[in-house]
């Protein structure tokens, strides 16, 4: 009978141990990522254009007959994206456990990106 009650113990104490690692928030690993760790991959823009972000940061830009790679910069509030020696910056929000990604350039037009 003592066996049994240990055997239920430990069998109860392995089953509070692994449902508690089940519940792990996910989204909890995806706050402490970094603005640059969050944007590496693929967003397609509203009107079509697909954008990919690496962690080198560079990117790569494709819509229709325009493909080009360029490089970009990115800290907490804000992005440059370097396109044909030009630099278009502005802030970015990351929406939706960061799958969106509204970005307004300084002359306050807004795009947005959702991710692939």
């Amino acid at each position: 009978m003592r066996k049994i009650a240990i055997l239920v113990i430990v069998l109860m104490l392995v089953g509070v141990v692994f449902l508690s690692g089940c519940s792990q928030n996910t989204t909890k690993k995806e706050e402490k990522k970094t603005p640059q760790e969050l944007i590496i991959g693929s967003w397609t823009r509203t009107d079509g254009r697909l954008l990919q972000f690496y962690s080198n940061n560079s990117y790569y830009v494709h819509q229709n007959n325009l493909s080009y790679w360029s490089t970009y910069a990115i800290n907490d509030t804000h992005i440059t994206l370097n396109i044909a020696g030009r630099a278009y910056a502005g802030q970015y929000i990351f929406e939706s456990n960061n799958n969106f990604i509204e970005f307004t350039e300084n002359d306050g037009t807004i795009k947005t990106y959702t991710r692939n």
